[in-house]
Order: structure tokens, then C-alpha cells, then sequence
């Protein structure tokens, strides 16, 4: 249990350093690079994955806990708590759910960059054709065409989100932003995000002594 903590506190601290890093640098990561022959993927980072499967690994760690003796006596017919079974499959419900929803989202949200095009669910959008980008609350990047959001984008959980952001700067579209009010909040954002998912594990391992 202790390395998934701790497997989860590093991937927080290197997404952290990461945005800090590409916020301090918005605007410059093509810098030297001829536009026209720019190419890149922006997707989920490696840390993206890791928090999700620590989470996850922390649910069916303490799930494991609570729930297997029961299982083991259900299963030879012999007395057993219907209720730390009934808990252990509402916790494996919502691991389900959870991974699936971020899997996902991590695996349509791919955004292709070739040239003055932008790819996104397989449509073909011209440079000319986003007409405004915003680095929002938590480091979010949205591009828009008009009033219609084409996609948005966490600099902090998506690779190369930052090279998007220089590729609509060399484009001749400003990104408004505001980096330090977006560092503060997303920082808090993954720090509460951290004590939720530890106090997940001690709420399952209290549940495993008591039933």
C-alpha cells in the first residue's frame, strides 16, 4: 500500500513541476521550428495513467481487505458478512466506473497537429478557422471557433498541450492567459485530489477492521 502512495505522491509532484515548467515556457516550445513543417500529438501523459491506476490500485487494494474473507466463507457455504460484500462490490462498481470513464476520455481526447491543420475526432480544422484560445482556471487550454468550443485541454495532463499553445501563438492566435492564478489553482486542485484518494485508503482499511 505504501508504494502506491508513494507511486501516486511522485506522478502529483512530476505533473506539478511539469506545468510549472511549460507555463514558464507557454508560447516558446517551437521555438526555432518552421511552422509549416510542424508535427505533433497532443495525449494524456504517462503520469495521467499512473494516477489513475494508483487510484484505482488503492480501491482494489483495500477492497481486496475487506471483502475476501467473506468471500472465501460465502463460497464454502459457510456463515459470512453479507455487508462487507455488499460494500466491496460497491467499491469495485465504482472502480469500474472510474477507470473506464477515464480511459476514455484519455484515449479520444487526441489531438493531431500537422502544418497550419489541427485533427481532432477526425475533423479538419485550418489555423484560420480557431478564432480565439483561453488558458482557463486549472490550466486548461480551450480553443474555440466562434462561440463553438472545438476541444479543451489540461497543460498539465496532456503532452504537448504546451506546443499546442506556441503553435496558436505562431498562428497569429493570442492565447489569453493568466499563469500564476492557473498554477495556484491547479495545484490545489491535484493536492485535494491527493488527500481525497488518501483518505479513500484509510476510510477502506478502518472498514476491514471493523466488518
Amino acid at each position: 500500500m505504501s508504494e502506491i502512495d508513494k507511486q501516486l505522491q511522485d506522478a502529483v509532484k512530476r505533473q506539478k513541476k511539469d506545468l510549472q515548467e511549460k507555463l514558464d515556457n507557454l508560447g516558446h516550445a517551437l521555438d526555432g521550428e518552421d511552422i509549416s513543417h510542424t508535427e505533433f500529438e497532443v495525449k494524456a501523459s504517462k503520469d495521467s495513467y499512473i494516477l489513475m491506476f494508483a487510484i484505482v490500485g488503492m480501491i482494489f487494494f483495500g477492497t481486496f481487505r475487506i471483502t475476501f474473507k467473506d468471500a472465501v466463507k460465502a463460497l464454502m457455504g459457510m456463515n459470512y458478512n453479507s455487508g462487507a460484500l455488499i460494500i466491496g462490490a460497491g467499491f469495485i462498481v465504482f472502480m469500474i466506473l472510474f477507470m473506464t470513464i477515464c480511459l476514455v476520455i484519455f484515449r479520444k481526447k487526441r489531438i493531431y497537429v500537422k502544418g497550419s491543420e489541427l485533427i481532432y475526432k477526425n475533423k479538419v480544422y485550418h489555423c484560420s478557422d480557431i478564432t480565439s484560445a483561453k488558458l482557463g482556471t486549472m490550466s486548461t487550454l480551450t480553443l474555440r471557433h466562434a462561440e463553438k468550443k472545438i476541444v479543451t485541454v489540461s497543460l498539465g495532463e496532456y503532452d504537448n498541450a504546451d506546443k499546442l499553445a506556441a503553435w496558436l501563438e505562431r498562428c497569429n492566435i493570442p492565447v489569453e492567459r493568466n499563469e500564476k492564478a492557473n498554477a495556484r489553482s491547479d495545484a490545489t486542485v491535484k493536492v485535494i485530489a491527493l488527500l481525497v484518494a488518501i483518505m479513500i485508503s484509510i476510510v477502506i482499511i478502518k472498514l476491514s477492521k471493523i466488518l
